[in-house]
């Protein structure tokens, strides 16, 4: 159980109840709740992730960073999702910018995360992206997809179901470490 959600807790007390009616902490994680459901858990995590300058797309119910925002080639870096989704999309643009990483422990630890589709266009998924995820069971890669990073989906328990396109070019160490699969078709682009 997480010391946020819990009503007699210090944060809930002093953040949620206190402040309902003072104080912009308190009002911003009434709003969040109010938006995402009454789980004080993903209010924190989008309210936290906010402050630090991620994007929140409503559609994919993910959070995400626009790599060179100014530039005249911007990107999207997906860092996060809810805590609350079971599948994810990740989409191959998001309000006309592509999206082309998954970044650095993404979904690491993810707990409700079952299964990850994954469009064209992304192009590498960091390191540790899907690390200990518990309950993935089933990703499909993009042909689009060039780079599995180090650690990307070690200890993933049970991940039965992996697609991977011709296309890819390089697999990181310890990748898929401890993950169940019985069968990986290597295409021919390794």
């Amino acid at each position: 159980a997480s010391p946020y959600n819990d009503r007699g807790s210090f944060f809930y007390k002093v953040f949620f109840n206190f402040n309902t009616n003072y104080g912009l902490l308190g009002s911003l994680i009434q709003s969040s709740t109010a938006k995402y459901g009454q789980d004080i858990n993903t209010a924190y995590t989008y309210l936290s992730n906010n402050i630090y300058g991620d994007k929140f797309s409503e559609k994919y119910k993910l959070f995400y960073n626009v790599v060179g925002e100014y530039s005249d080639n911007p990107c999207i870096s997906i860092t996060k999702a809810l805590d609350t989704v079971t599948k994810i999309v990740i989409p191959s643009e998001i309000d006309g910018i592509p999206v082309k990483y998954i970044a650095k422990g993404a979904f690491k630890e993810h707990k409700n995360l079952i299964e990850v589709e994954i469009k064209e266009g992304i192009t590498t998924i960091r390191k540790s992206a899907f690390e200990r995820v518990p309950n993935l069971q089933k990703i499909t890669f993009p042909h689009s997809l060039k780079t599995i990073e180090d650690d990307a989906f070690i200890g993933c328990k049970k991940l039965i179901d992996v697609v991977v396109q011709e296309g890819l070019e390089e697999i990181g160490e310890c990748a898929f470490a401890n993950c169940p699969f019985k069968k990986f078709d290597f295409p021919d682009s390794l």
